[in-house]
């Protein structure tokens, strides 16, 4: 049910159920399947932009597996502690946390290294590389994807190995390898054309057009960024089609195509602000959804109360007839046994 709500985009119902399945693996005792499904409800809120709440989930259900596997170790119980280091290093990577996610990313290394796991190895090496080459460590960067690379091809696995190759070119463009970066981002865009993956596509055009304009190529740079766009459109990317038209504005104005420039500049302004205005709508419906639950939890606490009371005072009530009722049952008793001695 919950797999057929999150098609529907249906959150709010999925995470309902997903808490009622919890409750009843809760009363049977089944521990494992309690924290699959805070790591399903932490999913749920990651992909709707709900970070703190995937975090809440997230740990709960790290602290539940690492209890698991203290009372059993087996392999399977710990590669899920990997998998949610994993998962907590993308939720606090996307909260802007970097050495906190660097730090989980570690963890789960460490974890699938240990039980020889290479694909989750590739991915969190990916993780790794991609995250340390935002913060300006290059070189660093490099060694982890260097090292991924082999282990990526020999798994076959072409999803991960584009990754991989698209991370890469970037840390060779920003060490000034120029022909290694454009090897590595071609080879990236031959895989993802050839499956049809259209992000994979818009990010290596991207990749090639910063590229082609740190060589001074910038009339090839506009071809790249051109072939970008219209897929960051399909896409329905804004963020990504907007920073896009900005890269482009400035390699036409290069080029000396002012006109165009000014055109493309616009356009990335505009995606720009209507961005930001969504950001804005969706804190405020967050921050009124917050307020709403808080409201109805403390009217479902004020009822509670409201019962106990009713309870104790039906209770009460009780105790005082059992007690008003004692010396009239004691006073038959002793009129009973006069009359028998009588």
């Amino acid at each position: 049910l919950v797999l057929a709500e999150q098609a529907l985009s249906e959150s709010e119902s999925a995470l309902r159920h997903l808490a009622e399945a919890r409750a009843l693996y809760r009363q049977v005792g089944r521990s494992a399947d309690h924290a699959r499904t805070l790591r399903k409800a932490g999913d749920i809120c990651f992909f709707t932009g709900r970070y703190d709440d995937s975090i809440r989930h997230y740990l709960v259900a790290l602290r539940e597996y690492e209890q698991l596997f203290q009372t059993d170790p087996a392999p399977a119980t710990e590669l899920q502690i990997g998998h949610l280091y994993t998962t907590l290093g993308n939720v606090v990577r996307n909260t802007g946390d970097r050495p906190l996610a660097i730090s989980y990313y570690r963890k789960s290394a460490d974890v699938y290294r240990r039980h020889d796991f290479r694909l989750g190895l590739v991915g969190a090496e990916c993780n790794l590389g991609g995250l340390l080459q935002e913060m300006g460590q290059p070189r660093e960067a490099l060694s982890h994807l260097v090292a991924a690379e082999p282990l990526a091809r020999a798994l076959g696995n072409s999803y991960l190995l584009s990754i991989l190759l698209t991370n890469l070119g970037t840390c060779h463009r920003d060490r000034k390898d120029y022909p290694k970066a454009m090897a590595c981002f071609a080879e990236s865009n031959r895989i993802c054309r050839r499956e049809g993956r259209e992000l994979g596509i818009l990010n290596n055009y991207r990749a090639i057009g910063e590229t082609l304009a740190a060589l001074g190529r910038p009339v090839e740079a506009i071809a790249a960024y051109r072939q970008a766009a219209p897929i960051a459109v399909r896409l329905e990317a804004r963020k990504e089609e907007s920073e896009i038209y900005g890269l482009l504005a400035a390699s036409e104005e290069t080029a000396g195509d002012h006109r165009a420039a000014l055109a493309s500049f616009r356009r990335h302004v505009k995606l720009r602000e209507e961005l930001m205005n969504t950001e804005k709508a969706t804190q405020i419906h967050q921050l009124q959804l917050a307020y709403e639950t808080e409201k109805k939890d403390k009217a479902i606490q004020i009822l509670q109360r409201d019962q106990a009371y009713q309870e104790l005072i039906r209770k009460a009530g009780l105790t005082v007839a059992a007690l008003l009722f004692l010396p009239v049952g004691l006073l038959i008793n002793r009129y009973r046994l006069k009359s028998r001695a009588a």
